[in-house]
């Protein structure tokens, strides 16, 4: 009785609020998910944030959790339809319960990282406390879910931050990040003031992974044209409008190498070095939010060990959706392909091929690669998409049709 005066509700609620929703979108499903609470959360002593609950009408066994980070201020550089109108059908699809974590972070200089770390992280653990449990779902908040780990799902900013817990918060034996989900993410906010990036070594962007494997040499390189270069001045988004948000939701340089801030640089270093910060912060004319950076000096970049020895971190399933003329394409590609790199190692070094003195030397290498390469490429998917891809401006039947793809696939990994 009271699942269905639950159901009841939160139909009524969605029919008065989303009309205008379900007939966009009633072509694909007959039921639509609600949003069902408002929860806010308070984080430490730097106020609260408030965490929007979706839920699919009439379901009786616990769902699994995922995440759902908004793109971020960046969206008000272009006319992009709200994600929230979305939501609904990823919860439907992925038979799950969506929480959608309201970081905040804005240009004015009111919110500035590391705010949008630290609300995600307590949106996240209220989230562990009271939807993720081990035990049977009993009444009141904690009967939303109770599957061990959770998904995590953003795009621009939001992908980021969704990439920051996946890397961060899957730990072997514990409850955490299961999957994440990210489209064209900012994973690397140490973009160059000019358009132009080396990357690393420039020996195209499969290199990074199959150098690993004993596929290529490390020395052969190919001439690349990078996504920054090639379309950092079209576009609903451009490098300049990149730049210009970074001086303002970041009070330091400093702040935007920390790999909190661009998940990239766990797996490399930027390739630069900090910027000096010139912004006369003491001054009373000159505004405290955003500080004038002197160019800095390019270094090359190297790889950094991750997950680090010890830490029983495990790199959770990921799935990388790029626009093919984004100019974010290449940190994207990036990220990809230094995770399967970790995976490789990871595999390689855990292998039990070598310990079968009934294998040759060359079967053996040959075996550990192709184990290596399967499971680095099951776990970590990178899905490239023609155009910008930015999920917002694509056609509605275009944008729900991704919306469900995502929703299928963490149906699939989160079972």
């Amino acid at each position: 009785m009271r699942a269905l005066l639950l159901a009841t509700r939160a139909y009524s609620q969605y029919t008065l609020r989303s009309k205008s929703l379900h007939d966009r979108f009633r072509q694909y499903s007959s039921v639509i998910t609600t949003r069902s609470d408002d929860v806010n959360v308070k984080v430490g002593s730097g106020g609260y944030i408030t965490l929007n609950i979706y839920r699919t009408p009439n379901t009786s066994n616990p769902t699994p959790t995922i995440l759902f980070l908004p793109r971020g201020p960046i969206a008000a550089t272009a006319d992009l339809q709200p994600e929230n109108e979305l939501l609904p059908l990823l919860s439907l699809h992925s038979s799950s319960t969506v929480v959608c974590i309201n970081y905040r972070l804005s240009t004015d200089g009111r919110y500035q990282f590391p705010r949008p770390v630290h609300d995600v992280l307590a949106g996240y653990d209220w989230v562990l406390k009271h939807l993720v449990h081990d035990a049977v779902p009993s009444e009141g908040p904690s009967a939303y879910g109770r599957p061990k780990t959770v998904g995590a799902y953003g795009e621009l900013v939001g992908g980021g931050l969704a990439a920051m817990l996946a890397l961060t918060e899957s730990h072997i034996g514990k409850r955490g990040i299961g999957a994440a989900a990210a489209a064209n993410p900012i994973v690397d906010w140490t973009f160059p003031d000019a358009v132009a990036d080396e990357g690393l070594e420039r020996d195209g962007v499969e290199s990074v992974y199959t150098n690993v494997i004993g596929k290529r040499k490390a020395s052969s390189k190919t001439t690349v044209t990078d996504s920054w270069t090639s379309f950092g001045k079209q576009g609903v988004i451009t490098a300049d409008d990149l730049l210009s948000i970074r001086q303002r939701i970041f009070p330091k340089p400093e702040y935007y190498f920390d790999p909190f801030a661009s998940p990239l640089l766990f797996f490399r270093t930027p390739g630069v070095d900090v910027p000096a910060d010139e912004s006369s912060m003491d001054s009373p004319d000159a505004p405290s939010t955003i500080s004038e950076e002197v160019p800095s000096t390019k270094r090359r970049k190297a790889h950094r060990r991750f997950p680090p020895s010890g830490s029983r971190l495990r790199l959770p399933s990921m799935r990388i959706s790029l626009g093919e003329e984004n100019l974010l394409r290449d940190q994207g590609v990036a990220v990809a392909e230094l995770m399967r790199r970790s995976i490789v190692m990871h595999e390689r070094r855990g292998s039990d091929v070598f310990s079968d003195p009934w294998v040759d030397e060359s079967e053996k290498v040959a075996e550990v690669v192709n184990r290596a390469r399967e499971e680095a490429e099951r776990r970590v998917q990178l899905i490239r998409q023609p155009g910008v891809g930015f999920q917002a401006i694509k056609t509605a039947a275009d944008g729900a049709e991704e919306m469900m793809d995502v929703g299928r696939w963490f149906k699939d990994v989160l079972r």
